[in-house]
């Protein structure tokens, strides 16, 4: 099921960090949703975005009564190195550098500073038969002619993560760019959600070329094993090119 994507943050934030609508989000592997809106965060949340570039996210945040600053630095596709900084007497000092690799199922946690190392199984993942949800799942949608393929369950565990790190890790799941997903790493990094669980329809356009199909995924997201709490947003909806069936 997963599959590597492009790291296409700057792309689809604005968008994605509309983090009270409860529309999907939508999101395709091309570059006509490119502008940024960072006044289109939602209040509610602690987590202030200073600056977002494909490279980089740097945002601030409190936690237990102290202030930190951390910068992502998106290296590629797989992995992040974040430079964590707290505030002492007015200034955010350097405290830990973190490099975050993520490769399927693990996420290889290493610092700079301590030389400390850490694996952590971050997903869960099973295929379920849904007959009842394959009869009425098939559709038109301008363009396209969507098969319905499979359901998956899962759930993916963070520890000790930034918000790109989780947002890759997500990204991985619901197979499109990994900017389709910021929004809910971002809530669930400003919530302190250390686990959140899925259920993912795909489908396939049959309209689509035969060697190189497109596919679809339509992803919701829950922040308890039952799947009755939502989080914000709820659901991701992501369409790319793939060579091979999820």
């Amino acid at each position: 099921m997963l599959r590597k994507t492009k790291m296409v943050v700057v792309l689809f934030l604005s968008l994605c960090l509309l983090v009270g609508a409860s529309a999907p989000i939508y999101a395709q592997e091309t570059k006509e949703n490119n502008f940024i809106k960072l006044e289109d965060l939602d209040d509610e949340l602690g987590v202030k975005f200073l600056e977002v570039t494909d490279e980089q996210l740097i945002y601030t945040f409190t936690e237990d009564g102290e202030e930190y600053k951390y910068i992502d630095n998106i290296i590629d596709e797989s992995t992040v190195i974040a430079e964590k900084y707290v505030k002492k007497d007015g200034e955010y000092e350097l405290y830990d550098e973190v490099k975050y690799e993520i490769n399927n199922e693990l996420c290889k946690i290493s610092s700079n500073i301590t030389g400390d190392t850490e694996f952590i199984k971050i997903n869960d993942i099973k295929v379920i038969s849904d007959k009842n949800f394959e009869e009425k799942s098939n559709s038109l949608q301008k363009g396209y002619n969507w098969q319905y393929q499979r359901t998956w369950l899962g759930s993916t565990r963070f520890r000790n993560m930034t918000i790109a790190s989780i947002g890759i890790a997500l990204g991985a799941i619901v197979g499109g760019p990994v900017g389709a997903v910021i929004a809910v790493a971002t809530y669930l990094f400003d919530k302190n959600i250390k686990t959140v669980y899925f259920r993912q329809h795909t489908y396939k356009d049959l309209n689509s070329p035969k060697l190189r199909p497109t596919f679809k995924s339509s992803t919701y997201w829950f922040t308890n094993s039952a799947r009755t709490i939502r989080t914000k947003p709820h659901n991701t909806v992501a369409i790319y090119k793939s060579s091979r069936v999820r």
